[in-house]
């Protein structure tokens, strides 16, 4: 289609680029309804109004950065924009606590600010293909598809008392709360209000919690119906439009077709469970945003590898960057990849070859020492790479485990992160090497190629070398990444075999029609194959999974958190007594603050006890001690007014952990199942 763009006019082609609008915030509409929100006239108009905000500031950015001649440019746009705009509300949310709607208002408003200036300088956005809004339409019914039941959590959890996802989601729904739940009051850490927000990469909760007052909905809800399907939707929307520009359209969907549909390495070959690529972008949300902004900043490479200019680079360089506050397990894998492609391209061709040798081989002799503690057996406490390995084959199968606990300390360190590779890609590590044999055999590798081997490199290495972190989590820096790695080596193998047979040209010569009507065809086909498979749920190698996927709540969790949301006001406070703010990820206080939004005095002590700073351990101990006193207070009046002094209004038992003045429950406010809710000025009259 032949499209004339007025200078006069903001867009190029008005139907393609507000249709595109319509199917994103359909897929969020679709979902939200899934969740069980209440339909108003509200949110629809919010979420078409979010759609058009991002995308524009994505195409505005692409523009400014002379990113052009782009073959998906909306998917690509959106991914921009989602990924521009969560950052940018990210930094008046921790600096001013504004709520995530109100930081999202005032992005727009500098959105529509800078498309009305360019408006008035006559600048155009390039005309948008048709191709654009049915590419989106077809991403945006696999994400559907496929996350209709976990979107559904909300009614699951009332009806079954089973939440259909990993356990972290509490975790999730405590971080959307906390951004703006209409009962946060201010935000902060709402598991331990008053005390500084850690370390964490915030950006892909943004939106979602935008959200949570046009909606109403809990903020579990929002964690499971928005915040995965979208990250799960900008991943699709990267990755392709990274496919379309290295191999074309019709191979861009055979590559994502193949990435999704193909088994991961975790149900075959090494089949380690704790490297299932499919069960980690359901569990860690985050994942696929990072990755859809990775992909886009490998386009925006790819466009200066050819000869784009300065702007792409810079747009490269800024997207890796923002990785830090989106998933910065990704920033630690992507730029090492990124820095190296740049300095291969500036490199004269005859030293790059030789620099990377001697790369690798600085890189393979330091590895070694580090492993037989020839660098000292502190530097290897500090990379925990032993203990790594030891988790990596305690996960997979238990004939190997036998075998490599056989070996030495250094030599089980080391086969552990060699293997890491090949039980992390699977098939797709061979069908890498063939495809990079026809690449160089072709004399056809370019700067461009040099991303997937680097990641490569790059993984192995962060397997050995990346530190324990602070929450002594081992597998954080050196595990978590691995689904990025997957993603680019899976796109970029079948492109180039592509390629290198012939085939892909064959393909991408079919006509719009024809080439729609396959793709439809296919997709049909999918959805009626696949329609039983839960990609969220784990490997059956990972055994221990089953104590984290699919987990239940105590009788009466739903309905004590919809009493709480319907009678608290901002400003409330909650404690839960007994043993329910222990649990690092479900138990009682973290169901309750991810589904009503109220801070809790203390949650997740276990956790915090371990990874925070001395002095938020101090006040978790405080806190620790007002739980116990309230907990063992010697009467009703005297628990009221132990809670009335701490500034709380609520009080929440779950039993069998019911206190010592009230055994019975029969002062609770409310009481539905094992939950009992107290209030404190209804307690001192009791």
């Amino acid at each position: 289609m032949t499209t004339h763009a007025n200078p006069h006019r903001l867009t190029g082609s008005p139907a393609a680029r507000l249709l595109f609008i319509v199917t994103v915030s359909g897929l969020i509409d679709t979902l939200l309804l899934l969740a069980g929100t209440p339909i108003t006239p509200i949110w629809p108009i919010a979420t078409l109004a979010g759609a058009a905000i991002v995308t524009t500031s994505g195409e505005l950015l692409l523009s400014q950065f002379k990113v052009d001649g782009l073959a998906a440019r909306l998917p690509v746009a959106l991914v921009v924009g989602i990924s521009v705009s969560s950052v940018a509300m990210l930094i008046p949310t921790l600096v001013f606590d504004w709520t995530a709607q109100s930081a999202f208002v005032a992005w727009s408003a500098v959105i529509i600010a800078w498309a009305l200036v360019r408006r008035e300088s006559r600048t155009a956005f390039p005309p948008i293909p048709w191709s654009d809004v049915f590419t989106t339409l077809v991403w945006a019914i696999v994400v559907a598809f496929f996350c209709r039941h976990v979107a559904a959590a909300l009614p699951t959890l009332t009806a079954t008392l089973v939440l259909p996802s990993w356990v972290d989601y509490f975790a999730h729904g405590t971080v959307v709360a906390s951004f703006g739940a209409p009962l946060a009051a201010g935000g902060g850490d709402l598991i331990l209000p008053g005390a500084p927000r850690y370390f964490y990469h915030y950006a892909p909760f943004m939106l979602p919690a935008a959200l949570g007052q046009v909606t109403d909905l809990p903020a579990l809800g929002l964690a499971t119906a928005v915040l995965l399907p979208l990250g799960l939707f900008v991943g699709l929307c990267g990755l392709f439009g990274l496919a379309v520009e290295m191999g074309g359209m019709g191979v861009a969907f055979i590559a994502l077709g193949l990435m999704l549909l193909v088994p991961d390495a975790s149900h075959y070959g090494l089949g380690n469970g704790f490297l299932g690529f499919h069960w980690l972008l359901f569990t860690a949300p985050g994942s696929a945003y990072a990755i859809g902004t990775a992909a886009v900043a490998y386009l925006c490479l790819l466009k200066w590898c050819r000869g784009g200019g300065a702007g792409p680079l810079a747009l490269a360089v800024l997207l890796t960057f923002m990785l830090i506050a989106i998933r910065a397990h990704m920033f630690l894998l992507w730029a090492p990849a990124m820095a190296g492609t740049v300095a291969w391209r500036l490199l004269p061709a005859p030293w790059r070859w030789r620099l990377a040798g001697l790369g690798l081989a600085l890189a393979s002799l330091l590895t070694v020492a580090l492993v037989f503690g020839w660098l000292g057996q502190g530097l290897l406490t500090w990379t925990a790479a032993t203990q790594y390995a030891d988790s990596l084959y305690n996960n997979g199968p238990e004939a190997i485990a036998a075998w490599v606990h056989a070996l030495g300390d250094g030599w089980r360190t080391l086969a552990g992160g060699l293997m890491a590779l090949p039980a992390a890609l699977g098939a797709w590590l061979v069908a890498a090497l063939l495809a990079l044999a026809l690449v160089t055999r072709g004399k056809r590798f370019q700067a461009e190629d040099m991303p997937p081997l680097l990641l490569c490199a790059t993984y192995v290495l962060l397997v050995f070398w990346a530190p324990m972190p602070m929450n002594n989590d081992v597998s954080e820096y050196k595990h978590r990444h691995f689904v990025l790695l997957y993603a680019i080596v899976a796109l970029w193998t079948t492109v180039r075999l592509a390629g290198a047979g012939g085939w892909g040209t064959r393909i991408n010569r079919l006509g719009p029609g024809r080439g729609a009507a396959s793709v439809a065809a296919a997709v049909a086909l999918v959805l009626a194959l696949y329609h039983g498979t839960d990609p969220a749920r784990p490997s059956a190698a990972l055994g221990w999974s089953s104590a984290f996927f699919h987990t239940r709540v105590q009788p009466g969790i739903p309905e004590a958190a919809r009493y709480l949301r319907d009678h608290a006001t901002p400003g409330d406070r909650m404690l839960i007594g007994g043993h329910g703010a222990n649990g690092a990820l479900d138990g009682p206080a973290m169901q309750l603050v991810a589904l009503t939004g109220i801070p809790c005095h203390v949650a997740r002590i276990d956790q915090m006890l371990t990874t925070r700073t001395p002095e938020v351990v101090a006040v978790v101990r405080q806190r620790m001690a007002d739980q116990a006193a309230v907990d063992h207070a010697g009467d009703r009046q005297s628990a009221a007014a132990l809670l009335r002094q701490r500034g709380i209004r609520w009080y929440v038992v779950a039993a069998p952990d019911m206190p010592a003045w009230d055994g019975s429950g029969a002062a609770a406010t409310f009481h539905q199942g094992e939950v009992f809710v107290y209030e404190a000025t209804a307690l001192a009259g009791a």
